[in-house]
């Protein structure tokens, strides 16, 4: 990834110095990037139980939850500088779960976890332990290493998650339609679309100072390698 600085010669220092060239962020301005992950939903089924023969109209209630399981990373691949996030990606341990169990951030970055239980628990992730009591918040700080940092909760071992680490990006996260809206500066990005198995979608996209929107990124569609053609 590169990111890209103004430069300008400084005219008002003495002359021994003037012909040096420093290196200044330029002032940014972002543009909207947004669109929405449609999250493969299982057919209607019919089903016999016992003597009573019940049809299911849709999914169930923790299948209505399937995209708090997605997260996207906006990666830079050419673009002026990142501005820092307002907050940080978020994680709560609530009703036995991670809310969301996938969470993303950019290296330098935090993910908060907070437990919503009435019991203390330490949270894993990576090689890091957060011990939380209730109602307590800790941040993960995101350093550079491996990208996929599986989050466990030490006192109920079914509970699983994943924090992606990326590198120069912006995270985001899906609202309750699976729509993600994120800001970024004039560049070259690809969007990642990560679940607790890594990266299984990705998006080439440009912003040129105006908003792009990506419309539907349908997750049980053939997926797609990097220079943009179906895999079989």
């Amino acid at each position: 990834m590169k990111q890209v600085f103004a430069t300008r010669p400084l005219a008002a220092l003495p002359v021994a110095l003037a012909a040096a060239t420093v290196f200044f962020p330029l002032s940014v301005r972002s543009a909207p990037v947004r669109g929405r992950v449609d999250a493969p939903r299982p057919p209607q089924m019919d089903g016999i139980l016992g003597y009573t023969k019940t049809r299911v109209a849709g999914p169930s209630s923790a299948l209505k939850d399937l995209r708090a399981d997605v997260a996207v990373f906006l990666k830079v691949e050419t673009s002026l500088p990142i501005p820092k996030p307002d907050q940080n990606s978020s994680v709560a341990v609530q009703g036995m779960r991670l809310v969301p169990d996938v969470a993303t951030c950019a290296v330098d970055g935090r993910v908060t976890f907070t437990n919503l239980d009435p019991e203390a628990v330490t949270v894993r992730v990576g090689d890091v332990e957060l011990r939380l009591a209730p109602e307590a918040s800790q941040d993960f700080e995101c350093t550079a290493g491996d990208a996929l940092r599986s989050v466990r909760v030490k006192e109920w071992p079914h509970i699983r998650g994943l924090v992606f680490v990326g590198e120069v990006g912006v995270a985001g996260t899906l609202d309750a339609r699976g729509a993600f809206n994120l800001s970024a500066p004039d560049g070259k990005y690809e969007l990642e679309v990560v679940t607790r198995d890594g990266v299984i979608a990705r998006r080439p996209l440009e912003v040129k100072g105006s908003t792009v929107d990506l419309g539907a990124i349908d997750l049980a569609a053939p997926a797609e390698d990097p220079a943009g053609e179906e895999t079989p």
